[in-house]
């Protein structure tokens, strides 16, 4: 189930409607989750449906600040487990697998005083998450200087708060293909959005992928979750091995089936 994550800036213009079906045909993502809409009810039951989901859910827009929309196709059911202005939370599966995901659609609030609940909002959710988890979204902070380039001395720096909550939940950065940066305003370019997983996600979608996409009509570019993967000629793989796995009682079998001793250790990590 691909699942796209995108900050627009504002979803009403008719060339917004234009970007984003052009993004919906090329990539066919199940389920998306749309910040920062700049459209609020009526209006948004109207812009919502020329977008050709049938399902949505929404967080309304205060005028031209938050807002999070959820629109998916009938073929995924959705369940909404928690809300508030900076995040949606619920789960979700095809409805040909009985397997549920969970996912976090996150929009973080750009003053830090805020934010820092709802790092503790989301560290509380994942107490009670034991399946795949993944959340996704405009974070609105960097852990790392190299995520930032250019602007001033006095722009946004690395949070300390953020790398603690993703230390405290013992989440992964899912691997991304694509431009370095996820903003850009003016000669500053940020790595604001991201996608994040637990161990149970790595464990069952081992081979996950977050495309960056074109930056149109907003700031932000679109971010593309591919739980297996995308097939992009030139693609850097990465390969990660999760200690839990060798408690599995079908490890030894699938390794001894998996290795190839007249292959490489490169191929045979791949067919792994």
């Amino acid at each position: 189930m691909n699942i796209m994550f995108w900050n627009t800036q504002g979803a009403r213009s008719a060339e917004f409607r234009r970007q984003f079906r052009n993004f919906v045909r090329s990539n066919n993502p199940q389920m998306v989750a749309l910040f920062e809409p700049r459209v609020s009810y009526g209006e948004a039951d109207r812009v919502i449906q020329s977008f050709g989901y049938p399902n949505s859910f929404r967080v309304e827009a205060r005028g031209f600040s938050g807002g999070v929309w959820l629109l998916w196709r009938d073929g995924v059911d959705v369940t909404i487990l928690s809300v508030s202005n900076q995040f949606v939370h619920g789960k979700a599966r095809e409805v040909s697998s009985k397997h549920w995901i969970y996912f976090t659609a996150v929009y973080a609030s750009p003053n830090a005083c805020v934010r820092r609940y709802l790092w503790d909002i989301l560290n509380r959710l994942s107490l009670g998450v034991e399946v795949p988890w993944v959340l996704g979204g405009d974070f609105n902070a960097i852990l790392r200087k190299e995520e930032r380039c250019g602007g001033s001395s006095e722009a946004l720096g690395t949070s300390s708060l953020f790398q603690k909550f993703i230390d405290s939940t013992e989440l992964t950065e899912i691997d991304y293909k694509g431009d370095d940066f996820t903003w850009c305003r003016g000669n500053l370019y940020q790595r604001l959005d991201r996608c994040l997983a637990n161990s149970a996600w790595l464990v069952d979608y081992p081979m996950s992928i977050v495309v960056h996409l074109d930056r149109v009509g907003s700031d932000h570019c679109p971010l593309l979750l591919k739980p297996n993967g995308v097939l992009v000629p030139n693609l850097e793989w990465h390969f990660r091995f999760l200690a839990a796995w060798q408690d599995h009682p079908d490890f030894r079998a699938l390794l001894e089936s998996s290795w190839d001793d007249s292959s490489s250790v490169v191929v045979n990590a791949q067919n792994f």
